[in-house]
């Protein structure tokens, strides 16, 4: 199976966790919600995103465009997994076209203080010593998480590699 994806790995979850594991830019009485890893990509050979994006996935209709153009690049392009949308949704990162390998981007909280629902964003950038693949990337990656109709604020984190 050439380059086919993990989906639905292991539950990466906080789940009734009552403590804040936040970064900068989440409240400190947020509670972390739990959520698991949909997709995970990271070149333009998998992910047919040129653009950076955050957003929010709420029917299968909307996932199964996201999973086209997620694929996009891939033959044979791997069956869209189902959810329950009317109990969850997916939220989406992606840091868009970028010149090297090196770069990676994940979601790694989710917290809600009961109004919004905060979405940490890692984007790791690799540094200035770090022997880099050179090949045009893409990373992308997306989470599911319970359904909600709270109002999503990005809280964007980078880090440089220090390889």
């Amino acid at each position: 199976m050439k380059n086919t994806p993990v989906i639905i790995s292991s539950l990466v979850a906080f789940a009734a966790c009552n403590a804040n594991l936040a970064a900068p830019g989440i409240p400190a009485g947020a509670i972390s919600v739990g959520f698991e890893l949909v997709e995970t990509v990271h070149t333009t050979q998998m992910s047919g995103f040129t653009q950076s994006q955050r957003g929010v996935i709420v029917t299968q209709g909307e996932f199964d465009v996201f999973w086209a153009d997620l694929h996009r690049n891939v033959s044979p392009q791997p069956a869209a997994p189902a959810f329950d949308f009317a109990t969850s949704m997916v939220i989406v990162a992606g840091t868009g076209l970028r010149n090297t390998g090196g770069f990676s981007i994940s979601i790694e909280n989710v917290a809600s203080d009961g109004s919004k629902l905060f979405v940490q964003v890692n984007e790791t950038v690799p540094g200035p010593n770090c022997a880099t693949i050179q090949v045009i990337t893409s990373p992308v990656t997306a989470v599911l998480v319970p359904l909600s109709d709270h109002v999503l604020e990005f809280v964007e984190l980078e880090e440089i590699a220090g390889c």
